[in-house]
């Protein structure tokens, strides 16, 4: 691996020499917790070469108790509460100003890790001049067809973020699974510039890693370090995440993304177009096609990989569905403000 080229199916180092900090915020996860902290427990790496800290971000349900109450070593609870500090960035600052070992790695609470996740990292770092690595994240299998769309709409999103790094221009990451040095962290000034958007700890972080070390950021493509998370259970949920999601987007300085979720926007957009228009003009039906097979083969090759579980049916299910939960977003967004744990954005 050199440079910004992602990562193939690397290798696993059992040679363990890197030490890691692994940071965790959290608000009101006390529903998912216990599966987090039973993956961290069964982590394959030497216990003295990595530290947990988890960041209570004003909870107020028994998430605190629940890892007070968990078995696991190396483990230090900080919170923002009593403070003015609120929101994931915040809580991540409060953890890398902690973190004892120079490389950091962000999970979610709502995660389950691979055994040897800190493996496959000792792994890339060994064998690159890496400041960042960006690594892959999967929903847990869901058959319902909320979970079918997230799936298929994940997997097109992961595919672009290694896609990204493979050319050179990485501009997808996710905090689920990412890793960088705590000094470049302090070198690009954090998340300052950016505390006041909703969301994007992550993209943000990868703007200014990229702009600053470009050609040390790489992807680590391996099962080894593939993390799951659980989707948004319902349509409201997914509604808010998505408007939180896209609320950033404006920010960022980067075209490309920009281009490309403009461009997937518009081909969307247009079959429906296309089905008004079909009776007069056959092309129409060409290209829904047409993009129907792209789409198909271009998810179908992603998922290789990911090894989600999707059938053709739940396939053109949710490709017919995507332009309407497309305007349905918009006007969401429209009269909604964004929210997050019961806190307005």
């Amino acid at each position: 691996m050199s440079g910004m080229h992602a990562v193939t199916e690397i290798d696993i180092n059992k040679q363990s020499k890197t030490a890691f900090s692994i940071l965790v915020p959290f608000k009101n996860e006390a529903e998912n917790l216990t599966l987090l902290l039973k993956s961290l427990k069964k982590l394959n790496y030497p216990s003295e070469l990595f530290e947990i800290i988890m960041i209570d971000d004003n909870s107020d349900d028994n998430s605190v108790s629940i890892i007070t109450n968990f078995d696991l070593p190396n483990i230090q609870l900080l919170s923002t509460k009593n403070t003015s500090k609120q929101g994931k960035k915040e809580a991540l600052e409060l953890g890398v100003s902690q973190a004892k070992n120079d490389w950091i790695i962000t999970t979610d609470a709502d995660c389950q890790l691979p055994p040897d996740w800190l493996l496959a990292y000792n792994t890339a770092i060994l064998q690159s001049d890496t400041k960042m690595v960006l690594a892959p994240v999967a929903f847990f299998d869901n058959a319902s067809f909320i979970g079918q769309l997230q799936h298929i709409e994940f997997l097109s999103l992961q595919a672009m973020t290694i896609a990204g790094c493979a050319w050179g221009k990485p501009f997808l990451s996710n905090g689920a699974n990412l890793g960088f040095l705590k000094t470049a962290f302090q070198q690009v000034n954090g998340y300052k510039g950016n505390k006041h958007i909703a969301s994007g700890d992550d993209v943000f972080l990868l703007e200014k890693f990229q702009q600053t070390f470009p050609g040390k950021i790489s992807y680590l493509k391996t099962k080894s370090a593939l993390v799951k998370t659980q989707i948004q259970k319902n349509r409201h949920s997914l509604l808010q995440q998505k408007v939180r999601w896209g609320a950033k987007t404006k920010h960022l300085q980067s075209f490309l993304p920009k281009l490309i979720g403009g461009l997937v926007l518009l081909t969307n957009l247009f079959i429906p177009v296309c089905f008004v228009l079909g009776m007069t003009y056959s092309w129409c039906f060409s290209f829904v096609v047409a993009k129907f097979v792209i789409d198909y083969i271009y998810i179908k090759y992603i998922n290789r990989f990911f090894g989600v579980s999707i059938n053709i049916v739940n396939f053109i299910s949710v490709f017919f569905y995507y332009p309407l939960y497309l305007i349905n977003l918009g006007i969401f967004g429209l009269k909604n403000r964004p929210e997050w744990k019961g806190r307005k954005i």
